[in-house]
């Protein structure tokens, strides 16, 4: 307790790395519990560590989103270098995968999601972290992750050949290919880690794991990731070209954008399964021990299984029970429950198939007990009657049941995860509805209406969060009532509108997207070309801002004399990007 700052008093520490010490402390000024990180004492005379040490303060301050770690102050007090951070209440994905070693479909893809908006923001702020991994993404007890240690961030207007020699830096089992080369990076170096991440989350396995520091290294640049059915894991179609597509081994090959891989998350999911993943993201933060309920899109099917033998025979005993007039009986509730409990639904839409008939604890003594009364004893008329009509309802609505092809039999095949598609998650499949719905219910005329849909640029269309195709959308039918439209393209501005569909008539839609454009306000040398996307567009100064589509663009800047600076840049829709680019001379 006793040590800490003026500000600052030490409660606990959280944890040790190579060149950092974390602790909980309280800012007594604002009676608050912060995060304080400090820099080893035997690292404040070396000035490479310094150096990242203040690079991470100053990249991070610069930041502000709910998916960023907030940096709150920064010192250097009796020569030890202090950083001050929100302290996070919850833990690391490198924790929650060594407890759990996967991570359920869905919460790995909100998990991806949240962290592809908080790279959004550092990118269009000229910010490549270059050190993504499972350490440095942390969870809050509320399901919101976090992007944290911008140690080897790189600001995209301040790279030199110094910076550009240094990128080798970083997690090896995480890394580019282009950052294992030792060549520049932009923010496609992050995508490639995010995607490692998002594959060691699904498999539980780092894909490029190797016995050393080179071996990895060699993994990374000349082998592809294992297919996750290695690892025993099948991944739906869609999901899998997203994992595959930002661990290309060529940044042409990936997403190009933060924002891209995050909008392929949400076409995968649908945004109604995204909502829900993110609210059991907290799920993962269990205590040991903990038994967890994951939600019904997190499980998988398992194999389809008829189960109609199993009920036919037990409606063929039921029947030769009451025909041959047994000298044993039950009460209508006592034969209800071993019938019935052949196929049993759960809440979550899985079908457990229960013992055989006469094999469930408490059954077979009365089953036995009932032989023991003879054939020649007759079952009272009332009670009969009784059986005869449970008997049939319940096999009745068991039978039609087992005509569905998605029953799974729990004794034989494990309830794992699944995700289901959109159309799943908006309308109810048969068997969302339990055995004991109204037959008159699934007979119901349902009112529908019509809407087409055309435009231009080409877009995503989406009718209350679910993905229905791209425009043009010539006839699609939807239930009468209002209903959300949205229209996204890349570049663009989406469109959003509420619809009325009237019954039986066709609305129309003729939507035109507008260009996403920002500005860039650029301040260097004077006399320099500036290249945008390989065309020249003048020398500085420039007459002013620069406006540009929304997106990625490479920039460069040249200069006879001085080394030629050339990086992509982010530009954020009707945002500025600032930049000021100091040229090195040639000596």
């Amino acid at each position: 307790m006793a040590e800490g700052s003026k500000n600052y008093q030490i409660m606990e520490l959280v944890a040790t790395g190579g060149t950092a010490v974390l602790y909980r402390a309280v800012q007594t000024s604002l009676d608050r519990v912060v995060a304080v990180k400090k820099l080893h004492h035997h690292l404040t005379t070396d000035e490479n560590f310094t150096r990242r040490f203040i690079l991470e303060a100053k990249a991070a301050a610069s930041l502000d989103h709910e998916n960023i770690v907030k940096i709150i102050d920064f010192g250097v007090e009796d020569g030890t270098y202090m950083m001050v951070m929100e302290f996070i209440d919850g833990a690391s994905v490198r924790e929650i995968l060594d407890k759990w070693k996967q991570i359920p479909l869905n919460l790995a893809f909100a998990l991806v999601h949240q962290i592809c908006m908080g790279l959004e923001h550092a990118h269009a702020k000229g910010i490549v972290h270059r050190d993504i991994k499972p350490g440095n993404i942390m969870l809050t007890r509320s399901g919101r992750a976090k992007i944290t240690d911008f140690g080897l961030a790189k600001l995209a207007q301040g790279q030199t050949q110094q910076t550009a020699a240094n990128s080798i830096l970083g997690t090896p089992l995480y890394m580019s290919p282009e950052q294992a080369f030792g060549e520049s990076v932009d923010q496609r170096s992050d995508l490639f880690s995010l995607g490692t991440v998002l594959y060691e989350c699904l498999t539980g396995h780092q894909p490029f794991h190797g016995e050393s520091y080179m071996g990895v290294i060699q993994n990374i640049i000349h082998q592809h990731a294992p297919h996750p059915s290695k690892y025993g894991v099948e991944l739906p179609a869609a999901s899998e070209g997203i994992v595959l597509k930002s661990m290309h081994k060529n940044r042409e090959g990936r997403f190009q954008s933060a924002r891209e891989f995050r909008q392929a998350v949400e076409k995968f999911l649908g945004l109604s399964a995204l909502k829900e993943a993110n609210e059991n993201l907290k799920s993962l933060l269990a205590t040991d021990g903990a038994t967890v309920v994951l939600p019904r899109t997190e499980r998988v099917r398992t194999k389809k299984r008829r189960v109609r033998k199993g009920v036919t025979a037990a409606f063929s005993l039921a029947a030769a029970a009451l025909v041959g007039a047994l000298g044993f009986f039950y009460a209508p509730d006592t034969i209800r429950k071993p019938i019935a409990g052949l196929v049993a639904r759960s809440g979550t839409g899985t079908v457990v198939e229960s013992p055989a008939l006469g094999e469930r604890t408490g059954h077979r003594d009365v089953f036995s007990a009932g032989l023991s009364g003879g054939l020649g004893a007759t079952a009272p008329a009332d009670t009969a009657a009784a059986l005869q009509r449970d008997a049939k309802n319940t096999v009745a609505r068991d039978d039609s049941m087992a005509n569905r092809e998605d029953l799974s039999v729990a004794r034989e095949h494990p309830v794992a995860r699944e995700v289901p598609s959109p159309d799943t998650l908006e309308t109810p499949s048969s068997d969302a509805r339990g055995a004991e719905e109204p037959a008159e219910r699934t007979a119901e005329t349902v009112k529908k209406g019509w809407l087409t849909i055309t435009g231009e640029p080409a877009a995503e269309v989406y009718v209350d969060g679910v993905y229905r195709g791209d425009t043009p959308l010539p006839r699609l039918e939807l239930l009468s009532g209002r209903h959300a439209l949205e229209c996204k393209s890349p570049k663009h501005e989406t469109y959003q509108e509420t619809v009325s569909i009237t019954a039986g008539e066709l609305s129309s839609r003729n939507i035109v997207l507008h260009r996403l454009a920002g500005r860039l306000s650029l301040s260097t040398i004077e006399g320099a070309e500036v290249h945008l996307d390989g065309v020249l567009i003048g020398v500085t100064p420039l007459a002013g801002p620069v406006e540009l589509d929304a997106g990625n663009h490479q920039l460069t800047v040249k200069k006879a004399g001085y080394h030629v600076w050339n990086n992509a840049v982010s530009i954020e829709a009707r945002q500025i990007l600032p930049l000021k680019i100091i040229l090195s001379p040639i000596y």
